[in-house]
């Protein structure tokens, strides 16, 4: 099985060919057509790169929040009736105790799956951008 860096490199010559052909139509010379393609590909690495920043940033976590809260009102309130022999706010505090380490549990797994998916195809986007770069 391919691991991440080949699979990036083999997306990145895959479409080498409609690229090279393009940067031979506006340069005359190979080293402006390198100069081009280099050039075209930090553009779309730095466009990528930018995209991701903007998914890891605050805001789209901020979105989950309402959903979360509103899922632990329901499940305080459903499970508030079940038991009548304990008192209101040990009740809710044992919902809490619940539902809290189920949420980051759920949160860490998330976090373990980004690292072992995602994480590498972004080490390797940001290698092939230093590699351009030097």
């Amino acid at each position: 099985m391919e691991n991440k860096e080949e699979q990036f490199r083999k997306i990145i010559s895959g479409n080498k060919e409609k690229t090279v052909h393009i940067c031979r139509y506006y340069a005359p010379t190979p080293d402006d057509q390198m100069d081009i393609y280099q050039e075209i590909l930090m553009n779309k690495i730095h466009r990528i790169k930018e995209t991701l920043r903007e998914r890891v940033k605050g805001g789209r976590y901020l979105f989950m929040l309402p959903s979360i809260l509103l899922i632990d009102a329901a499940l305080v309130i459903s499970e508030i009736s079940e038991w009548t022999t304990v008192e209101l706010l040990n009740r809710i505090l044992y919902v809490q105790a619940f539902y809290i380490p189920v949420m980051l549990i759920s949160a860490f797994t998330g976090y373990l799956i980004w690292r072992r998916k995602q994480k590498p195809i972004r080490d390797a986007a940001l290698r092939l951008l230093e590699e351009l770069k030097g």
